[in-house]
């Protein structure tokens, strides 16, 4: 797989007049079309290092390539900027607070109607993106925003980011505010565009929705702990606990159950509630028959 987003020895300071670091020596490759989700307590660095693959803020040291656009270069121009913004697209906390037009079609088709797309190809564009997200398109297109319910107001937010159909889609605590249903409905959305090739890179304090990343990458005090599926990550005890991260539940109902030597052979974190039932049954017979 062809790395997409990479960062080589990478650190960004706030206060360029000291010495300290919002993000120290970052070494991170994500490959094209993977979902990575970013961990770390508050103050960690995950928003700052989701700014830095959207261009928002530039390194202060080392490298950065995203999209083969290099972001530490010397004589890096506006345009450059405005291509890499084009094709990583940035989803910050609250995107619901930046509608501003009347109609939610309207408001959909503002970004890619900017950058020239007309007729047709907008309202197909426009439609695509709205039912991708979970509106309808007949249903809300004519629908005002400040009708929307809080969930429907995110729903037409990201659609406004779908419809710039980015190559790269960075949601920055996509699920913060959204009920139980909301946030299964925005994680089966990442879902969808993961089989679309897109890469999709999402902060969170959940854990259990780093389950649906092929690689959750772990940060602390601005630097990087580790990047790893979470089969793998999530399994590596001292590492969590130097963290402060719990794992997901999941996870945590493994390590209850070895506790009191019950081993789950052939756990993953994929599993289905049905398929950790039946892994969990044969476990305990298991261990009956052995006592």
């Amino acid at each position: 797989m062809s790395s997409i987003i990479n960062f080589s020895g990478t650190c960004y300071s706030y206060r360029k007049e000291d010495s300290f670091f919002a993000l120290k020596d970052i070494t991170l490759k994500i490959g094209r079309g993977e979902t990575v989700a970013f961990i770390g307590t508050t103050g960690s660095g995950k928003s700052t290092l989701l700014q830095l693959i959207a261009g928002l803020l530039l390194p202060t040291a080392g490298i950065v390539e995203v999209a083969g656009i290099s972001l530490h270069r010397k004589g890096l121009k506006e345009k450059d900027l405005d291509l890499l913004r084009r094709k990583a697209v940035i989803a910050m906390q609250r995107p619901e607070d930046m509608l501003f037009k009347t109609y939610t079609g309207d408001d959909v088709a503002f970004g890619p109607s900017n950058y020239g797309l007309q007729g047709n190809d907008l309202a197909l564009r426009v439609k695509d993106a709205m039912e991708t997200a979970g509106l309808p398109y007949g249903e809300y297109k004519d629908r005002q925003t400040l009708s929307l319910s809080g969930g429907e107001r995110r729903k037409a937010a990201l659609a406004g980011v779908l419809a710039l159909d980015p190559e790269i889609l960075i949601l920055d605590e996509p699920a913060a505010g959204l009920d139980p249903e909301s946030t299964d409905n925005l994680m089966e959305l990442i879902g969808k565009l993961k089989k679309r090739g897109k890469t999709v890179l999402f902060s969170t304090h959940n854990m259990n929705q780093t389950l649906k990343a092929d690689k959750v990458v772990l940060l602390s005090h601005g630097r990087l702990m580790a990047s790893a599926p979470p089969q793998e990550l999530f399994l590596q005890q001292e590492l969590l606990e130097e963290t402060s991260i719990l794992p997901p539940d999941i996870f945590l109902l493994r390590n209850l159950l070895l506790k009191e030597g019950i081993n789950l052979e052939g756990f993953h974190a994929g599993m289905t509630p049905e398929q950790l039932g039946r892994l969990i049954t044969e476990a305990v017979e298991k261990r009956s028959k052995a006592l």
